[in-house]
C-alpha cells in the first residue's frame, strides 16, 4: 500500500515537472525578441533630444553586425528587398529626422544637397547610385579625406567601414541639422 502511494506521488511529481518545464520553455519562446525589437533596443541609448550628427552616428554604429535573413529580409523594413536605403532611413527617423522621398532606392539620397566634405550624420552614395551609407566620422590623413560610414545590406548585414574608399562616393548634406 505504501509502495502504491509513493508510486502515485512520483507520477504526480513527474507530470507537474513536465508541465512546469513545458510552461517555462513556452515563456522563453514568447519572450524572445524579434530582430526589429533588438534593433530598437540597441539604438535606445543613442536617442537623445534632437537630430545631431553624434546621435545619428551612435544609432548607425549601434546596429553594426545586424544580419538579414531569408532573401534580403531585415529589421529596418517589412519588405524583403535590397535594404541599404531602408537602413539609412530607419537611422534618420530614429534620430528624429526624415528620409528623402523614394528612399528605398539608394539614388534617392542624392536629392539632398551634394557637399565635398561631409560631416557625421550625412550620407555617402556610391557613384553608381546602387548603395548608400550613413557617414559616422570624417578626418584627414596626409591631406586625403577619410570618411567612416555604416551601411545596411553590406555583406548581408550592417557593416562599419573605417574608410569607405573601396568605392567612388558622392556625399550629401543632411538637411535636418
Amino acid at each position: 500500500m505504501l509502495h502504491r502511494k509513493l508510486l502515485g506521488l512520483v507520477l504526480v511529481a513527474g507530470v507537474i515537472g513536465a508541465f512546469a518545464a513545458t510552461t517555462t520553455a513556452q515563456a522563453t519562446t514568447v519572450a524572445k525578441e524579434t530582430p526589429a525589437q533588438k534593433a530598437n533596443r540597441l539604438a535606445r541609448p543613442c536617442v537623445k533630444t534632437g537630430v545631431t550628427g553624434a546621435e545619428i552616428s551612435c544609432i548607425a554604429r549601434s546596429q553594426n553586425g545586424m544580419k538579414e535573413w531569408g532573401n534580403n529580409c531585415n529589421p529596418y523594413t517589412t519588405r524583403c528587398e535590397a535594404w541599404c536605403g531602408d537602413f539609412a532611413a530607419w537611422v534618420m527617423v530614429k534620430a528624429g529626422g526624415r528620409a528623402p522621398s523614394g528612399y528605398p532606392a539608394a539614388a534617392s539620397w542624392r536629392k539632398w544637397t551634394r557637399v565635398s566634405t561631409p560631416k557625421a550624420g550625412d550620407v555617402a552614395v556610391q557613384s553608381t547610385g546602387h548603395h548608400v551609407e550613413v557617414v559616422v566620422g570624417v578626418s584627414r590623413s596626409g591631406g586625403r579625406l577619410v570618411v567612416a560610414s555604416v551601411g545596411g545590406n553590406s555583406g548581408n548585414k550592417v557593416t562599419y567601414h573605417s574608410n569607405n574608399s573601396y568605392a567612388s562616393w558622392t556625399y550629401h548634406d543632411n538637411p535636418a541639422f
